[in-house]
C-alpha cells in the first residue's frame, strides 16, 4: 500500500506534459490513500470516489501550471503516511480536499 500510495505520487511529481495523465495520477494517489484506511464503508464506495475525483481533479486542474501548487501538498500527506503519522495524514488530507473544495466553489460559482 504504501508502494502505490508513493507510485502515484511520484507518476503526479513528473508529470510535466499531459493534464489528463497527472488527473489520473492524482486520483490513484488518493485512491491508493483510501485503500490503505481499510475502511469497509469506503472501500464500498470506491469507485464512485475514484469517478467524483476523476470529474473534480479536471474542473480544479483546467490549467496544467495549477498542478505545481498542489503537488506539495501531496506530497506532505504521501510523506505523513510514510511515517504512519495517521493523525497528521488525517489533518493534511482534510486541508488538502479542503483546498479543492473551495477551488471547485470557485468554479462552479
Amino acid at each position: 500500500e504504501l508502494t502505490e500510495i508513493t507510485e502515484a505520487y511520484i507518476a503526479m511529481e513528473n508529470e510535466r506534459g499531459s493534464l489528463e495523465n497527472f488527473v489520473i495520477a492524482d486520483a490513484l494517489f488518493h485512491r491508493a490513500v483510501l485503500r490503505a484506511a481499510h475502511n469497509e464503508f469506503l472501500q464500498a464506495m470506491e469507485g464512485v470516489i475514484y469517478s467524483a475525483l476523476l470529474v473534480s481533479i479536471r474542473i480544479t486542474n483546467r490549467d496544467p501550471r495549477d498542478n505545481k501548487k498542489s503537488v506539495p501538498l501531496h506530497k506532505e500527506v504521501q510523506q505523513a503516511i510514510l511515517a504512519r503519522d495517521g493523525d497528521l495524514a488525517e489533518q493534511l488530507t482534510e486541508n488538502l480536499l479542503k483546498a479543492a473544495s473551495e477551488k471547485l466553489q470557485g468554479y462552479i460559482s
